[in-house]
């Protein structure tokens, strides 16, 4: 039978009476868990080195009672339980794997979430700015083009003084909004060559104009000096 090594009938004088190797009827065995014991199961390694599984049991027989010994070849149970084992830490890994495969889903997701909540929060301020630089633009276009025509009319020093001031103001409220209008809707950058020197003596020039008060004085022997940059960004720095 397959995994059977062997099958042998022998008596309390450990002599055998029958063996499925007819070489060793009457012959005596070295050694019974059994007879010197009292086990049923044992193992035991064979003169060709193999290990086996014994099972030893008392059996009826026609004069005397006899003991009934089979011996299993355990290799195939061995290979079992490699294949087992193997197919058992495979299934760990593969767990594990899909285990942390998950959680970085699931902080990718989180992270996805709050990256699009953001964007989200950001839209609304968008839209809120909007509307106010929107609104804020309407009465101070108002503002400044009554102060123009105030400028005109009026001959009181003071009061022309004070519609300087508020025209001046109104200038510096619509450069904070435009400011702000880059600031909430960022464009890119148009460099060119710009010509250093006479953007600077333009810069000066409305710095006078809008601050007649202030003194400044800019002296250079370079006549002629260009940069590659935004324009109106470099102006506006120059500015501020």
């Amino acid at each position: 039978m397959e995994g059977v090594a062997f099958l042998t009938l022998f008596d309390y004088q450990k002599r055998i009476l029958l063996h499925s190797n007819l070489e060793l009827i009457g012959k005596k065995i070295e050694f019974s868990p059994f007879l010197q014991r009292g086990e049923n199961i044992s193992f035991l390694t064979l003169n060709t080195g193999e290990r086996v599984f014994l099972y030893e049991n008392k059996v009826k027989l026609k004069d005397s009672d006899g003991i009934l010994r089979i011996a299993l070849h355990i290799h195939p149970v061995s290979d079992s339980l490699y294949f087992a084992r193997i197919h058992f830490y495979t299934e760990v890994i593969f767990a594990f794997l899909f285990f942390v495969f998950g959680l970085f889903s699931f902080l990718i997701l989180d992270r996805l979430n709050r990256t699009k909540e953001k964007i989200e929060e950001l839209e609304k301020w968008q839209r809120i700015t909007q509307i106010l630089i929107h609104e804020i633009k309407n009465p101070l276009a108002s503002i400044k083009g009554f102060t123009q025509y105030l400028q005109r009319k009026i001959t009181d020093h003071t009061q022309l003084k004070a519609a300087e001031i508020i025209y001046r103001e109104s200038l510096r409220l619509e450069r904070l909004i435009g400011s702000l209008s880059q600031f909430s809707y960022p464009f890119e950058s148009k460099f060119t060559e710009v010509e250093l020197i006479s953007l600077i003596r333009e810069v000066l020039a409305s710095i006078q104009f809008l601050y007649p008060e202030s003194i400044v004085h800019f002296d250079t022997q370079i006549t002629e000096a260009k940069i590659r940059s935004d324009r109106d960004k470099f102006k506006s720095i120059l500015i501020n």
